[in-house]
């Protein structure tokens, strides 16, 4: 059986990095490639139409201050890492009002199934990939604790982030995260879901409070606090 033939990619033609967020990306696929240059392994097509499947380009998202978002994310291979439990509940809670206010995100709303969440949030001031990257690292070593695992907690897909541009627009999106249980035929009514919902919080006008888990972080420590509150922030987000 012939071995395929794989590409020198030192030998093949190259053309200037345009940011560091591109010398980044290419230092990640390539790491023998000096930082300088990227591969053109398409030959013939300019920057802008390089798109082979080893380099394809992801364009960059605007990350603008005040602007409010749906963001969604699901377990690796859609697996129930997050079926709802005491200590599942209480983590999320905890590990979303901790990057929340780290990040000083706003959340209006969440809900959680058994191997996604929804959350509605307001990006007050331009720092929305730094609460992601808290939120879900903190989040998915906890679980992995908690389950004994030690492989990729979230899919490998990118986080669907998702703009809402008008105050219809997250009144929509706010109905469809709290909803979801029901819609998805799990219960009757949102406040049957044993996991996280926070419809009875904005009702009664109340936080969502957690302790910190016991599992992954350590007591005796102060680096986290011992409890981490958020307040639904549904007036500020529905305003225009």
């Amino acid at each position: 059986m012939r071995q395929r033939e794989e590409k020198d990619l030192t030998k093949v033609d190259l053309f200037p990095v345009r940011s560091a967020t591109d010398a980044n990306d290419v230092a990640r696929r390539h790491p023998n490639l000096p930082l300088r240059s990227v591969p053109n392994i398409c030959p013939g097509k300019q920057p802008a139409q390089h798109d082979c499947r080893q380099c394809r380009h992801v364009p960059s998202r605007a990350i603008v201050p005040g602007r409010r978002y749906m963001i969604t994310r699901r377990c690796s291979e859609r697996r129930f890492f997050m079926r709802p439990d005491r200590e599942t509940n209480n983590a999320f809670i905890y590990c979303l009002a901790l990057a929340a206010r780290k990040a000083s995100i706003s959340i209006v709303c969440v809900g959680t199934l058994s191997n996604h969440y929804h959350v509605v949030v307001v990006d007050n001031h331009g720092r929305l990939p730094q609460f992601l990257e808290h939120f879900h690292k903190l989040y998915a070593k906890h679980q992995n604790a908690l389950r004994g695992r030690w492989e990729a907690f979230w899919a490998s897909e990118q986080t669907s982030v998702v703009e809402l541009v008008k105050a219809e627009d997250v009144l929509a999106k706010m109905v469809y995260a709290i909803a979801n249980p029901v819609t998805s035929h799990l219960v009757a009514r949102v406040h049957h879901w044993p996991g996280v919902e926070s419809l009875t919080a904005i009702d009664h006008n109340l936080p969502l409070t957690a302790t910190k888990p016991i599992r992954f972080f350590d007591p005796k420590t102060a680096t986290y606090p011992t409890s981490s509150t958020c307040t639904s922030a549904a007036r500020q987000a529905s305003s225009v």
